[in-house]
């Protein structure tokens, strides 16, 4: 195996929390190598971005779901069973607090994130500026 199809399996070995000894084996080096390439800042990089990349996949296929989910919810709601309807209630009720604050959490985190208008540059100094504007 070439350095670049030893580092990739390197990488996929680690990110998927394998044991020293299952990545080295993976990717066709020793533990030593494997533990010295661990410390270096491009693996470790590559490492979160593939994790990275693994848990967007994962959140798109719960992504994906959550319709169904919500729609077989709904239909437990009215549910025959008294149990399995309070139950589905107490599922809606808990959840719904969640959600809506993360929603909000990421719509304060896009407008913070949000460019900004640059201000105008009239060629004063900014403490002129600041008295007129006030």
């Amino acid at each position: 195996m070439n350095r670049k199809g030893s580092d990739e399996a390197l990488i996929a070995a680690a990110a998927a929390g394998q044991a020293h000894a299952r990545v080295a084996r993976a990717s066709g080096v020793s533990i030593s190598t494997v533990k010295r390439r661990l410390g270096e800042p491009e693996i470790v990089e590559a490492i979160r971005d593939l994790r990275l990349q693994q848990h967007r996949a994962y959140a798109a296929q719960m992504g994906d779901a959550t319709g169904d989910a919500i729609e077989r919810l709904r239909t437990l709601v009215d549910h025959e069973d008294p149990h399995v309807a309070l139950r589905a209630i107490a599922l809606v009720l808990g959840t719904w607090p969640k959600l809506t604050a993360v929603a909000d959490i990421e719509e304060r985190l896009n407008s913070l994130e949000a460019p900004r208008p640059a201000p105008a540059d009239d060629g004063k100094p900014q403490d002129e500026q600041e008295a007129e504007d006030a």
